[in-house]
């Protein structure tokens, strides 16, 4: 049985420990397994904390999400900003262990929005840069016990990566700390086939998110759901699987996400609609 999560993004951003101390027994009391933790800021939430928290609610951490606002790029960046993305990566992995979370995912080669046009050979010049910055950061995870789940995004977040075989190339000759955290939504944008490129992910999967295919809960939507879990069993992938969504309520958020309409009748409905059908459909 998976253990099922969901991101405080669906109630709340920045997610900082007043905003934890307030959704960590929510959360619980809906009957969630786990939290992810995105860390928009360092210092947004305190590990030991938080830590301490989850458990006092019989919660786990299911991984940590790292943030790419502009400013954060691995690639096509002047030196210092590669230097400070690698030196918030470091922190992100340093949290992930000490809340115990198996993994720290995102777009961690860009930041979110950053587009630009590529020819093959740039392309591989571009790729060889991010091995080259991730490298120092996938050695810390692997000394902490903690992966890197690097995650495609959409056409219009991003230029680097968009599909699961673009990332699989991206990640090629980095450390086994590093592979693909899943989110359904880009790849509902993205493949031609979502679940033929999740086969091609197994070998790789660190982490997988979920949502409907307009950002809302998992089941209200045209994806097919019992599909997509069929195959990721037969990856043999044991993690959790966490609901990532947003609020329209705040504006920094919603206009990061382009989330322009309330997506369900409240956001806890959109949470607990989404693990009743998760719950159901896993078994």
């Amino acid at each position: 049985m998976y253990a099922i999560g969901v991101n405080p993004w669906v109630w709340a951003s920045p997610v900082d420990d007043e905003a934890l101390a307030e959704l960590i027994p929510r959360i619980a009391a809906f009957g969630f397994d786990a939290v992810e933790l995105p860390i928009e800021q360092p210092g947004d939430w305190d590990p030991a904390r938080t830590r301490d928290l989850l458990a006092a609610h019989g919660l786990v951490a299911a991984g940590v999400c790292a943030v790419t606002p502009p400013g954060r790029d691995l690639v096509d960046a002047a030196p210092d900003v590669v230097e400070s993305t690698v030196a918030y990566l470091k922190g992100c992995v340093a949290s992930a262990a000490a809340v115990g979370a198996g993994c720290v995912g995102g777009p961690v080669y860009a930041s979110v929005g950053r587009t630009w046009r590529m020819s093959p050979a740039a392309r591989a010049a571009c790729y060889a840069d991010f091995r080259r910055a991730l490298a120092p950061v996938a050695e810390q995870a692997g000394e902490c016990g903690v992966s890197i789940g690097v995650e495609a995004l959409n056409r219009y977040e991003t230029s680097v990566v968009n599909t699961i075989e673009q990332t699989v190339e991206l990640i090629d000759g980095l450390p086994p700390s590093v592979g693909i955290m899943i989110d359904t939504y880009h790849m509902n944008i993205e493949e031609a086939d979502p679940y033929a490129a999740l086969a091609v992910a197994g070998p790789h999967i660190k982490h997988v998110q979920v949502s409907g295919t307009n950002r809302g809960a998992p089941g209200a939507d045209h994806f097919d759901w019992p599909r997509f879990f069929s195959v990721l069993r037969d990856t043999g992938y044991p993690g959790p699987i966490c609901i990532e969504s947003f609020t329209a309520e705040n504006e920094t958020i919603a206009t990061a996400a382009a989330i322009w309409r309330p997506l369900a009748p409240s956001q806890d409905r959109l949470a607990t609609d989404g693990l009743r059908y998760l719950r159901e459909t896993l078994g």
